[in-house]
């Protein structure tokens, strides 16, 4: 196949990061003070112009590398890559500026560059490139281009043509490549600069025009050399990891979802050295697979020797661990519910039945005794059901305006009451009473038993 030789003025292609450097005379100061939103840039006696706006991404291109700094694609096609330290007088600089105003600056002779107005200026525009592994060369630029050079055997045919790549959105540091059906998205390449040590790869972009579209695998490289990165969180519409995917990361553990049907050559786990003049792939120390039995992740993990972990499988379990001890947990508090409802139910029976008891409870062989000194001598049969007890006594029969004592001992079967008026009839009677804890109110209640018979005597003097 005939090699082609582009001339180094018509060759801006696959340039990706333009440095546009403005030394300025004292004049530029008003022209600085506006944002500048694109520039073009026109070769004297050249039909093509090249177009420079913001925000162009990464592009890859498959060749190597000649002798003579050149680098020649797989077609043979061979490219100059260069800076522009040198403009020739009649090349023309067009300047857009945010508020859609244009200037126009063409070269002098002596290389700067005038505007409308007589103003003198100096410009200096650069191309960075940069070689890749595996023969790539990655270009880069901050403004996006679009250049048109033609064939070298043809003038009036154009050879190729580079736009702004209006396939490609950054999110987080992350680009995303629409494919060449239109139909699905990529990750292609991750910028180590720009994004942390943890990112979540989206599952599904949408582009200036309305449109959305899965992203569904992960391309050759996509975070190469991401050093820091060590934790990325991979979504279920991925269904591709290509090879060396994460070559050279931080990344110790990754969980592949069992959506990924296929995984390339050292896709995860690995790194490289240089030994030889020749790559060697190692594997990381400890690098762990989490991915779900039967999946492609875990076929990659057993013919790569790499441990793996079921963290679904694990969560199930603590799950079930977690349901169990909540469920024995329940039971025990059920059962001890159960338990103190039947204790309290038996405290209230055994309560009722007290009171019930203690409201039958009556006094046997009670007596009364008059003694000398206007005194009386009570007794009766102790009864040790009960708490203590009541004795009443009074001139009326019927115990009007009557008197009582409280003996707060069951024990006690005797007492003397004195100082009673003189030959003086009176009546007598006692009872029991019985204090019980009431198990509703955890108040004493007191209960009294039956009035003993009507004991009467007369006061001696």
């Amino acid at each position: 196949m005939q090699k082609y030789r582009i001339n180094n003025k018509k060759i801006l292609s696959m340039i990706l990061s333009i440095v546009l450097i403005l030394s300025m005379f004292p004049s530029f100061a008003l022209a600085k003070e506006k944002d500048i939103d694109s520039f073009e840039y026109k070769f004297a006696g050249d039909k093509d112009i090249y177009t420079f706006t913001e925000n162009q991404t990464g592009y890859w291109t498959s060749g190597y590398a000649g002798d003579n700094g050149e680098w020649i694609l797989d077609n043979n096609i061979i490219w100059f890559y260069y800076t522009l330290d040198n403009p020739e007088e009649g090349d023309k600089l067009i300047i857009t500026y945010n508020d859609n105003t244009k200037e126009t600056f063409t070269c002098k002779e002596d290389g700067s560059f005038e505007n409308e107005k007589g103003e003198i200026h100096s410009y200096k525009i650069s191309f960075e490139v940069e070689q890749s592994y595996d023969n790539q060369l990655k270009v880069f630029n901050k403004y996006p281009l679009t250049i048109k050079f033609r064939d070298i055997a043809s003038e009036n045919e154009t050879f190729a043509e580079i736009v702004p790549d209006s396939k490609v959105v950054i999110a987080d540091g992350i680009e995303y490549r629409l494919n060449e059906e239109q139909n699905a998205v990529s990750v292609n390449y991750a910028h180590p600069e720009m994004i942390g040590s943890s990112v979540k790869i989206l599952s599904a972009i949408t582009y200036p025009d309305g449109n959305t579209y899965p992203v569904q695998s992960i391309d050759k490289y996509a975070f190469l050399d991401c050093n820091n990165l060590t934790e990325v969180t991979i979504p279920e519409s991925i269904t591709k990891i290509d090879e060396k995917a994460f070559l050279n990361t931080g990344i110790e553990e990754i969980t592949i979802p069992a959506t990924v049907t296929e995984i390339g050559e050292y896709a995860v786990g690995y790194y490289r050295t240089i030994r030889n003049d020749n790559y060697e792939y190692l594997s990381v120390k400890n690098f762990k697979i989490d991915t779900t039995p039967g999946s492609e992740a875990e076929k990659y993990a057993q013919s790569n020797r790499i441990s793996t972990i079921d963290k679904a499988a694990l969560k199930a379990a603590e799950q079930k661990a977690l349901a169990d001890k909540r469920a024995a947990e329940e039971k025990i508090k059920a059962d001890a519910y159960a338990a103190s409802k039947a204790a309290v139910e038996k405290l209230i029976n055994d309560y009722n039945s007290a009171s019930i008891l203690a409201k039958s409870l009556k006094i046997d062989d009670f007596k009364v005794k008059a003694k000398k000194g206007k005194k009386a001598v009570l007794t009766w049969k102790e009864n040790e059901k009960a708490t203590g007890y009541e004795i009443q006594y009074s001139t009326k029969k019927k115990f009007k305006n009557s008197s009582k004592i409280n003996i707060i001992k069951s024990s006690v079967k005797t007492y003397k009451i004195e100082n009673l008026k003189k030959k003086k009839k009176y009546f007598f009677r006692v009872r029991t009473y019985t204090q019980i804890t009431n198990p509703t109110t955890s108040k004493t209640d007191t209960f009294y038993g039956k009035w003993s018979d009507v004991k009467k005597i007369t006061t001696k003097k």
